[in-house]
């Protein structure tokens, strides 16, 4: 919930790296950014690093569009990731990637080769 003490779970207690300073600082990032109105490209969703892990919120239910001074979050939804884990899912991305084009450098000289090959018999 939006007041971490009056939902069902404190988020706190989730073993999730998030004690009450983190989860104000997140809290007050999203209401500097919208009731300061820096939000205008409508982006609500907030990331901060945190002992190694990044750390997103997003309210629930979205801000309205016009900004709209009574507007209070339900809930805000957290994800955390470990910095490992992040990088180590881009690194295996950047491998797939490198094997895709490998593939496709040697599909393309193939069909060179044979292009050729037809061209000049």
């Amino acid at each position: 919930r939006w007041d971490r003490t009056s939902g069902v779970i404190d988020v706190t207690q989730l073993g999730l790296g998030i004690d009450t300073e983190v989860y104000d600082e997140l809290k007050e990032t999203f209401q500097e950014s919208y009731h300061g109105k820096i939000y205008s490209d409508g982006t609500t969703h907030n990331t901060i690093f945190v002992n190694g892990r990044y750390i997103s919120s997003s309210p629930v239910p979205m801000p309205p569009k016009e900004y709209d001074p009574s507007y209070q979050p339900q809930l805000m939804v957290i994800s955390v990731i470990s910095e490992e884990d992040l990088l180590g899912e881009v690194e295996r991305l950047d491998d797939e990637v490198d094997d895709q084009v490998k593939g496709l450098i040697l599909t393309v000289l193939i069909a060179g080769c044979i292009g050729l090959i037809v061209v000049t018999s």
